[in-house]
């Protein structure tokens, strides 16, 4: 039973990594100019709080506590999803 949940928290925390560095890589190419960006308008401010609470769900586990302080609004023209990533890394 130990044996079984040690390799469920290796293959948890194995995932976990590799989503890492798949979006290293990405924001890599990003910079490089390989990978095409994909501009929008967007809320800085909104996506700060959604990545906030993403990461207080992942780090309640822990007893991670994560705060951001009340931002004002913040309108963005950029690659949402490439932001988030760097945000979440």
């Amino acid at each position: 039973e130990e044996y079984r949940d040690s390799l469920t928290i290796i293959e948890q925390q194995l995932r976990r990594l590799t989503r890492i560095v798949q979006d290293m890589f990405t924001l890599a190419q990003a910079d490089a100019g390989v990978y095409r960006v994909q501009r929008t308008p967007f809320y800085l401010d909104e996506l700060l709080r959604e990545c906030a609470r993403a990461a207080g769900i992942l780090g309640s586990r822990r007893r991670i506590t994560v705060r951001v302080e009340p931002v004002e609004e913040a309108p963005c023209h950029g690659d949402e999803l490439l932001v988030k990533q760097l945000v979440m890394i």
